[in-house]
């Protein structure tokens, strides 16, 4: 079970009393119910149902009152830190809604078709709700896969930031589950693939036309745009993420994985080191603070590997330098500007290729530092997105 170090203390008689001599105990969230215990280890000596109860935020900095089932327990724990706190806080509500049903298997819920897709903690299957008949893209997460606290909350963070956005430029909520085993959660199926799809292609049987691309990435734009205009960053956006609605279309796509999604006014958390290498801005790389920008220079290395099968950069170390130098350029009026590495032949000649408007694109979504970078409202006007490419 996921586990967090916390202060607890349980209310008696219309006070809050500490329920052990130091006031901490592990909590672990698990099946539907909080479980305590004395160490990371041990057996669990009380526990609290979820489902009927309700949180509230308390008096002191970063605590949660967690009411039981009817209120049949008052508790109080008082987190180490705020993203703590907000990560528990998503978890404790979904449980406490009914958002997450409690089941014993996955059948229970759907009939599970062909496998679609695997990642390094889930695997995405095609499936179809008993009850209604809607086909949906199951993603089930073993709980193996997901030992520690944050992991667990990432996933939570997920469902509550698909039912917010509700399909709006992201594939739509179809329902989520729990076992003892596993986490599920439904979603809207997209039958084209993905851009890893696309670029995987583009390598073996040679480059996407530039219209086809452009028309890709002004997709992603529009549906990242909507992401924006709620006050989120994205923050893993990468070619395994974007999806096409309908087989041989790069025109309709949705953003999944929403599990590393971030909101803009919780400064504490842009200070984190997230994402996908390859596709990550070299500011959160170097964890230096960011903002939506961010997201720009993932849209910049996507196009990059669509055109040339390359990322911007080879290492995390190479993304870290490239930053400090445009820093010191710019304080020295010079502009830093990305261009392939001369070592690749093959991308050089592929770079080469590419319209001046695609170069320029490219260029100004990696542009370093951060503060050099457009925003996604003046790309989606951007000659490369805007214009027919003959």
């Amino acid at each position: 079970m996921a586990s967090t170090f916390a202060q607890i203390f349980e209310r008696r008689g219309g006070c809050f009393r500490r329920e052990v001599c130091k006031g901490r105990l592990w909590l672990q969230l698990d099946s539907g119910r909080v479980f305590f215990s004395s160490n990371a280890t041990s057996k669990p000596t009380s526990s609290i149902v979820l489902e009927g109860g309700s949180c509230s935020r308390g008096e002191e900095r970063n605590s949660l009152v967690v009411e039981g089932r009817h209120g049949s327990t008052s508790t109080r724990i008082i987190f180490p830190t705020t993203a703590v706190l907000e990560g528990w806080e998503t978890a404790l509500t979904l449980h406490q809604s009914g958002v997450i049903r409690q089941i014993n298997r996955a059948e229970d819920v759907w009939r599970i078709a062909d496998k679609l897709g695997e990642g390094a903690f889930s695997s995405v299957y095609r499936a179809t709700a008993q009850e209604g008949e809607k086909v949906v893209a199951l993603k089930i997460l073993p709980k193996r896969l997901l030992p520690s606290s944050s992991d667990r909350l990432r996933v939570f963070r997920e469902i509550e930031t698909l039912q917010f956005f509700g399909g709006d430029g992201v594939i739509s909520f179809e329902g989520c589950a729990e076992s003892n085993d596993s986490f599920f959660i439904a979603s809207e199926l997209c039958e084209g693939g993905t851009a890893l799809d696309v670029a995987q292609a583009s390598e073996r049987e040679g480059p996407l036309p530039e219209q086809k691309i452009s028309e890709c990435i002004r997709s992603v734009l529009l549906c990242l745009q909507r992401v924006h205009l709620r006050g989120y960053i994205h923050r893993d956006i990468k070619a395994e993420n974007i999806a096409f609605k309908v087989k041989g279309s790069l025109r309709d796509t949705r953003l999944l994985d929403l599990g590393l999604s971030l909101h803009t006014d919780i400064q504490a958390a842009t200070l984190e080191t997230v994402g996908t290498d390859g596709y990550a801005a070299p500011e959160v790389v170097a964890g230096k603070p960011y903002a939506l920008n961010a997201d720009v220079f993932s849209v910049g290395a996507l196009t990059l590997l669509l055109c040339c099968q390359i990322f911007p950069f080879s290492s995390g170390e190479e993304a870290v330098s490239s930053l400090a130098a445009a820093e010191e350029g710019l304080r020295l009026g010079n502009l830093w500007q990305w261009e392939p590495p001369a070592e690749e032949d093959g991308a050089q000649k592929k770079w080469s290729a590419l319209s001046a408007h695609c170069k320029d694109f490219v260029q100004r979504c990696l542009a370093l530092p951060p503060s050099q970078r457009p925003g996604v409202d003046d790309l989606i006007v951007h000659p490369f997105i805007s214009s027919k490419i003959p």
